[in-house]
């Protein structure tokens, strides 16, 4: 079981919405998850409320689910994993072929490998929900460059004298220190 902190945004993602109202279904269904527990590991209800920061806690067993959160007349699904990583069992890895990827939730705590000959990007959305804490490790096995980019009000903290730009052979790690943002970590193109 692990839990999640996590911010709910406003639509233009530059503050919070509190008291959102969240629910955690079955991945790819609409069948609420049971044994979910608050961060003192007291069993709690789903649906659930973000509390007067916007803050989501929760802890949910080992698996994919859709995270629903709505709030300001709006309602948003994303799948989210929730996962227990025991001694030895390493971090997944996921291969991404295409030109394009938005960080999401789930792929937090992975090692993405982008492997597109063509110059790539991997976007970090104010629009996505991520968790302070959480990091994304990111290898360029392709021929050409890969751009870290932002949309929405999301910001990215480039290496001192460094770019956003990941050379081929390249390996960084983008670590979550706020609702919208991010330090990012490794070898990229000198500025």
């Amino acid at each position: 079981m692990e839990l999640k902190s996590l911010f709910v945004l406003d639509p233009n993602g530059t503050g919070v919405i509190p008291n959102a109202t969240a629910a955690l279904y079955h991945a790819g269904t609409n069948m609420l998850a049971a044994g979910l527990q608050d961060a003192a590991g007291e069993a709690m209800a789903n649906p659930f409320e973000a509390d007067a920061d916007g803050l989501i806690m929760v802890a949910a067993p080992d698996g994919d689910y859709d995270l629903e959160v709505t709030g300001l007349g709006r309602v948003r699904r994303m799948r989210v994993r929730f996962r227990s990583d025991p001694i030895g069992k390493g971090v997944p890895i996921l291969t991404e072929a295409g030109i394009a990827r938005t960080a999401s939730l789930g792929d937090a705590g992975h090692y993405i490998r982008f492997t597109n000959a063509d110059a790539k990007s991997f976007t970090f959305d104010s629009a996505q929900i991520y968790s302070p804490g959480d990091e994304y490790h990111v290898r360029n096995v392709g021929a050409a460059d890969l751009t870290l980019t932002t949309a929405g009000t999301f910001v990215l903290n480039p290496p001192a004298d460094g770019t956003l730009v990941v050379p081929p052979g390249g390996t960084v790690t983008v670590k979550i220190v706020g609702a919208a943002e991010a330090d990012v970590f490794g070898a990229v193109v000198p500025a």
